[in-house]
Parts: structure tokens; sequence; C-alpha cells
């Protein structure tokens, strides 16, 4: 996850995406095309603030929309896929995309009418070719080499920044991103309807281990790193964890991610060891290095052969999340499930 490298307010027109104090800077965004302008006759203004850092302490930008965006831009499937959930198709003209797909979605053949306007590396002439309204991303892509405030403001762009990517992040915030996106799309219905959906499922998987919650699985997060893993610790992964019904051997480590030993890990011995799967074919090599890592032949995971992996864009907030919360539960508690 290497990115630092390298988840209601229906009726609130004001929505902050960060509880940290910092400077701020406003604007508001008009589009000037006729079809939007007679619908905002009936669009109530939203305001948001989004923080340009992660763990919560960059600097703020207020974003005041008056109609829904026309021309979005998505840096990465996950969210390309949020929008797709939302039916916004028509409202995004292009996207980037990696190796690293959301694979517990079901926007492949719908994916396909999006333009893809870069593998990963999106240049600032590029992006200004399909003259965006709205820009959707990790953080990482609004530091000043890239699509910085001062860039977005001059060209007249919004920029939005979930707050399910935050180091502290849960999946309130992944529900709270939908209704925002819904306010300032103009379909809260359907982001209302998404949220119910998603809380729906994740509430039937938790009465499903509802028994077994008074002794979780100990769960190791391998992300990557032969000589030091690199583990999650907090925010939306951290968070699937323990709504499963895990225990992450490293939820005392005050970080989204984080580098420790083996020989902590050892210590801590996991029952569960889940692999994060970048798309590209990694999650095999990191698979047969852990079976074969000496150091770690007498973990209760390895013993056992419980080693799984799970797709990376999914863990980390997508359209498909809440599926993930099963599939977590699945591989923690499987005889529960084959009942």
């Amino acid at each position: 996850m290497k990115k630092i490298k390298l988840l209601c307010l229906s009726s609130v027109l004001i929505v902050s995406l960060s509880a940290f104090a910092g400077c701020s800077s406003s604007k508001e965004k008009v589009s000037n095309d006729k079809s939007t302008e007679a619908q905002s006759s009936t669009y109530k203004p939203v305001t948001i603030t989004v923080d340009l850092l992660r763990n919560g302490k960059g600097e703020k930008v207020t974003e005041t929309f008056k109609a829904p965006p026309k021309k979005a831009v998505t840096l990465g499937d996950e969210f390309t896929d949020i929008l797709l959930d939302l039916g916004l198709e028509k409202n995004i003209v292009g996207r980037t995309e990696n190796g690293c797909k959301a694979v517990r979605t079901t926007f492949n053949d719908v994916r396909k009418n999006v333009p893809v306007l870069a593998d990963k590396n999106l240049s600032q002439e590029k992006l200004l070719s399909v003259q965006p309204d709205f820009i959707m991303g990790w953080d990482s892509n609004f530091s000043d080499k890239k699509f910085g405030k001062e860039f977005c403001e001059k060209n007249g762009i919004s920029i939005y920044t979930p707050k399910f990517t935050g180091d502290h992040a849960t999946i309130q915030d992944l529900y709270t991103d939908y209704i925002t996106l819904g306010q300032i799309f103009n379909v809260s219905s359907k982001a209302e309807a998404r949220v119910n959906d998603m809380k729906a499922k994740v509430s039937k998987v938790q009465d499903k281990i509802k028994t077994v919650k008074n002794d979780p699985q100990k769960i190791f997060i391998y992300d990557s790193g032969e000589n030091a893993p690199f583990t999650g610790c907090q925010g939306l992964p951290g968070d699937l964890i323990k709504i499963a019904g895990g225990k992450n051997i490293f939820d005392d480590i005050d970080k989204g991610w984080a580098n420790v030993s083996w020989e902590e890990v050892v210590k801590r011995n996991p029952q569960v060891i889940i692999i994060m799967n970048y798309g590209t074919g990694d999650a095999e090599k990191k698979e047969k290095f852990l079976y074969s890592n000496p150091a770690l032949k007498d973990v209760e995971a390895i013993k056992n052969k419980r080693v799984y992996p799970i797709t990376l864009t999914d863990v980390e907030g997508s359209a498909g999340t809440a599926e993930v919360v099963n599939d977590l539960a699945k591989a923690f508690y499987p005889s529960v499930f084959n009942n």
C-alpha cells in the first residue's frame, strides 16, 4: 500500500471532511452548462472542507457547489466505482487506472465507457484537456507537484479527498462520503439507498459472527517488505478487521500503516494473515515468501495454512467494501459460515 508511500448527513448542507484546524482556501464552482443552470434552480448549495493530508493535519480547502459537477475526473478505480455506484457515469469525463483494481464491484463493463486519461501518472496537461470541474483522489494527488490547491483554483477544479482515505478512517467515513457525494451531485436518494444497503450487508455478517466475537481471531495484515514487514494498523483496513470479528495484532500502533519487525509478528502470533493483493501477481509471491520464511514456521497462521489475499483497493474503500467484510469474516471463522 505504499502510496506514501506508499472507509446521516442527508439534510446537512455544510459537510466537514476534517476535525483538525488549519489554513483554508475557499471558492465557488458554478457550471456554465445550460442543463446544469436549469438544474441549479432546485439545487441546494453544498459546502465541504477537505484535508490535503490523510493524517488530518494538512491544509484545509473549502469548496462550495451551487450545481452538480458535470466533468468529474477520478484518480483510481475505487473512486470511479463509487461515482458509478451512484449512477454518475455521464458526469465522469476521465479516470486513471492501475493494476490494483477493485474486484468486489460489478462495474467493469460500465467503467470501460469512461475514458482512461493515464494508467497512473496523469499530467496536468492531460487533465486540463478534458476541462474538469471536479477531481477525486488520494491526498498524494494534490501536492504542489501534481494538482495542488493553487493549480485547481486557477483552473476551476474542485478537490475531493474522501474521508475514508484517512489514517484513522472507519466504515462510517465511507458512508459519510457516499452521503456527501450524493449531496454534491444531487443524487441524495441514491446515496442513502446505497448506504442502507451496505449497512444491511455488514449487519448480516455481524449477526452471523456474534457468537464468536468474545474470542476474536488474531489477525496480521501483510502489505509488503521482507526485511521489515509493512502492515496496516488503523484506518479503514483496521476497522474492517474489527467489524469482521478479528483482532488486529498491531492495533496498538497509532498510524494507518507502519513498519514492524518479524520478531514482533512471531511474538504476537497471528492466527490469520491477510495479504494485501495489488493485482499484479504479487499476492502469490508474498504468500510463497511467508510460507518459506523460517522465522515464521511456528506462527499459527503459517502452521495451519491460514493465509488469504484480499484486494487492496477493496479494503481501502470502494463500492464493494461491504462485501469485503463478509470475505474477511469467512476467512476468520469458516466454520460459522459453513454451518
